[in-house]
């Protein structure tokens, strides 16, 4: 077990210093902090960890790290959680990791020093063994893991079974004619996901309908994830219907298709695992959903917990709780019409950009264009420094290799002294129709000493070069 003396000798500091960094009572430099937390995510270290077997009080803190709570299944898993708890008389300290890892490593270390009797995990990285090993099986300390548990190690485990859910709505849909059906899941690194994608293919194999990997969409499991990806593969030639992993992933996708002009359920059948709730606000009009009972697994969880804190012994269990959807009778409308692609014959608008998430959500925002009109956008990601040089050298061709070009503000003095870019002003001030289509304030932000030299697509920071050919 690493000591503060460990981390004090691996940063090349003292031990005062070593102290003050971790307990956050003294202004330190930059430099010194960073290789002091360095030298502690390295050994593993957790302040106090030793106090924990010389109190002789029982603590009555639970410590809960989950990713967030912007998930309606989270948030029901929570009610569970604080529900057993209070029963018990049980103090819970919630933290969130925000899915990063290195975040949900804080926190569980920060748990542990605090001395809590036992730890409520839903982690996002369940392929972490040596840490878990190193901090909550080292330390003693009892555990349930929800929804993922660490690889290797045998651990309290409480999820819902995505197999037989997922194998079941496949069935379903294909029973009633459907012919081309989408998961819409995270990674099949993960164990519910990996046993969702699972039934979604058995389903398929048992009633002899062949399927393409392309039909399998593995995403982070976030709105905006899914809403990217629905943009990517679901919008062009859109299938009959999609099975979404969960509310976050379902609310993506509707998004998407409500942009694009895309009904449901008359154009695609949306279906996604839902939490049981007494309150039908929370659930999404014309969309078909499951009913897991979340509260109840948050509730189970809490209750195993509190068993091994209190008998002072780790009993493993591992439980797979059946959705309530598998008992019932769902109705499953008819299979829509195959829409047709809308593809064919477009003018190609060739884009050069350099990789951040807002080119990546322009991109997908595209999509929606090119289903109402007759383009489609090509996007081409390069570094800065390759989209500077591409845009000099084009500057001065009479055939640019791209249409469109999109660079961060911070480059426009370059680009000037460069005379990369072409004065636009007698342009845009004969052409007022498309003028009135730009806002005014981005407008301003495009003048340089009084001159247009751009377009605005994008306010203050992103900007849209328009390319010599094009004036």
């Amino acid at each position: 077990m690493s000591t503060l003396k460990d981390v004090a000798k691996k940063a090349g500091v003292s031990l005062a210093t070593a102290s003050y960094c971790i307990n956050n009572s003294k202004s330190l430099r930059e430099e010194t902090r960073a290789k002091v937390m360095k030298a502690v995510e390295e050994l593993n270290y957790i302040p106090n960890a030793g106090a924990r077997n010389l109190k002789v009080a029982k603590s009555n803190e639970i410590g809960v790290v989950v990713p967030e709570i912007d998930d309606f299944c989270h948030t029901e898993i929570l009610k569970g959680i604080v529900s057993a708890a209070e029963e018990m008389n049980y103090i819970l300290n919630i933290a969130f990791s925000y899915s990063t890892p290195k975040i949900e490593r804080k926190m569980i270390r920060q748990l542990i020093s605090k001395n809590v009797a036992g730890l409520i995990i839903m982690t996002c990285q369940p392929n972490n063994e040596k840490f878990f090993r190193k901090t909550i099986l080292t330390h003693d300390i009892p555990n349930v893991f929800l929804e993922r548990f660490p690889a290797g190690l045998d651990v309290n485990f409480y999820a819902f079974d995505d197999y037989k859910t997922c194998y079941h709505l496949t069935k379903k849909l294909i029973d009633k004619g459907y012919q081309n059906i989408a998961l819409v899941t995270g990674s099949n690194n993960l164990f519910t996901e990996y046993d969702g994608i699972s039934g979604f293919i058995d389903a398929h194999d048992d009633c002899h309908l062949p399927y393409e990997q392309s039909q399998i969409i593995e995403t982070s499991m976030t709105k905006e994830s899914a809403f990217r990806e629905t943009m990517y593969n679901l919008v062009a030639k859109p299938p009959q219907a999609i099975i979404a992993a969960s509310e976050s992933l379902a609310k993506g996708i509707l998004e998407a298709y409500s942009v694009c002009k895309i009904n449901v359920p008359k154009d695609v059948c949306v279906l996604y695992l839902g939490e049981e709730s007494w309150n039908q606000t929370n659930y999404h009009t014309d969309v078909i959903h499951t009913a897991r009972t979340a509260y109840t697994m948050g509730k189970m969880a809490t209750e195993t917990l509190i068993k091994n804190i209190d008998s002072r012994k780790v009993e493993k269990e591992f439980h797979l709780l059946k959705d309530n959807i598998i008992a019932s009778d769902i109705e499953v409308p008819s299979p829509p019409q195959a829409l047709a692609s809308k593809d064919s014959g477009k003018q190609i608008v060739r884009v050069l950009v350099t990789q951040m998430p807002t080119t990546q959500a322009l991109e997908a925002l595209t999509r929606s264009f090119s289903l109402n009109h007759n383009v489609e956008f090509q996007f081409s990601y390069v570094s800065y420094r390759e989209l500077i040089e591409t845009i000099k050298r084009d500057g001065t061709s009479e055939n640019n290799e791209y249409d469109l070009y999109l660079y961060d503000v911070s480059w426009l003095t370059y680009l000037v002294n460069a005379e990369a870019l072409m004065d636009v002003t007698n342009f845009l001030s004969e052409n007022v129709k498309l003028v009135k289509s730009f806002r005014t304030k981005n407008m301003e932000n495009c003048k340089y000493k009084n001159s247009l030299l751009w377009n605005p697509y994008y306010r203050r920071c992103q900007y849209f070069v328009l390319p010599k050919r094009f004036v």
